[in-house]
């Protein structure tokens, strides 16, 4: 990926918009560099990485980012109600694989709450945190995506990249790049707005809807049934003897059931 490319193709953006830009060629993280941030609750903010060594994912798992080879960045908003919250993670899943689509790059599902997958491998992911200072509360989004395949040997056989859906020059990668930062960006910004049409466009991409799926919880099996997709605060819904039972992010983990 071209990262001057990038950084120019965003930069035009949050000059129109009032985001601060950070565009880093290292950081640990790029969520963690934004809620560390003096201005958190002052002024919107964009942290584009090129070299993420410490990226974190959901549950305190670590995400793997070559440089130049994946896209990370976060989106930080200041001064968000708590009630907004709701249904965030899979409403944004859905506007990015839409935008994905609209660029020629259709065929990614979504995993709940927040893995992007391709041909049931992982592509890209969502991180939302937040952090409160008194009685205000900031938002920080952070999201990965593989734009190719790593170098390293062995890993990218387990991951997806969007070189599996087309060959995109390393000029292409920062456009599609720079379209993903904005569409994160201005979806924040509208949120809650369109949030019922949004989860409910989830179904379309769903990759558990209808499948078998085990529930874990710290490690441990704790359930089993039917996935019936999200509700309308994007929790997860499973089918099970004794009916309909419905999970926040956070509470247990999904996979299909073996």
């Amino acid at each position: 990926m071209e990262w001057d490319r990038l950084v120019a193709g965003v930069s035009r953006w949050t000059g129109r918009h009032g985001f601060q830009l950070y565009a880093l060629s290292e950081a640990d993280s790029s969520n963690t560099f934004l809620l560390e941030r003096p201005e958190l609750m002052a002024q919107p903010a964009i942290c584009l990485v090129y070299a993420q060594t410490a990226g974190r994912g959901t549950r305190g798992r670590s995400w793997h980012a070559e440089p130049g080879r994946s896209l990370t960045f976060s989106v930080s908003l200041p001064m968000v109600r708590s009630d907004s919250l709701a249904g965030l993670t899979p409403a944004l899943g859905v506007a990015l694989v839409e935008i994905l689509a609209r660029v020629g790059l259709g065929g990614v599902g979504l995993k709940w709450p927040n893995d992007l997958l391709l041909k049931g491998r992982k592509l890209g992911g969502i991180l939302v945190e937040t952090r409160t200072r008194g009685n205000q509360l900031a938002l920080v989004v952070g999201v990965g995506v593989n734009l190719d395949h790593p170098r390293a040997p062995g890993l990218g056989r387990k991951l997806a990249a969007l070189s599996d859906l087309r060959d995109l020059s390393e000029s292409q990668q920062a456009l599609v790049a720079a379209l993903l930062v904005r569409t994160v960006a201005r979806f924040l910004v509208g949120w809650p707005e369109n949030r019922s049409s949004r989860l409910a466009r989830w179904a379309k991409h769903d990759v558990f809807l209808h499948r078998s799926v085990c529930l874990i919880r710290e490690g441990e099996p704790v359930g089993q049934g039917i996935s019936a997709g999200i509700d309308e605060n994007g929790r997860l819904q499973i089918q099970t003897r004794s009916g309909i039972k419905r999970f926040v992010a956070g509470e247990v983990t999904a996979r299909f059931e073996d």
